[in-house]
């Protein structure tokens, strides 16, 4: 078995870490808002509506 040589080896691709450093600072985490609601919220809102559905 060959063991391949650095040259048939793909170059890393994707940001430089300063770069990444650079968008978190700019435009925060990529990541999206929790938006489940709370158990609690969920039992609440179907008994509120019983009572005015």
């Amino acid at each position: 078995m060959a063991t391949p040589s650095p040259k048939d080896t793909p170059a890393p691709t994707g940001l430089t870490n300063a770069e990444a450093q650079s968008r978190l600072a700019k435009s925060g985490p990529n990541a999206m808002p929790d938006t489940a609601l709370h158990p609690l919220r969920r039992a609440l809102d179907k008994f509120w509506g019983r009572f005015h559905g």
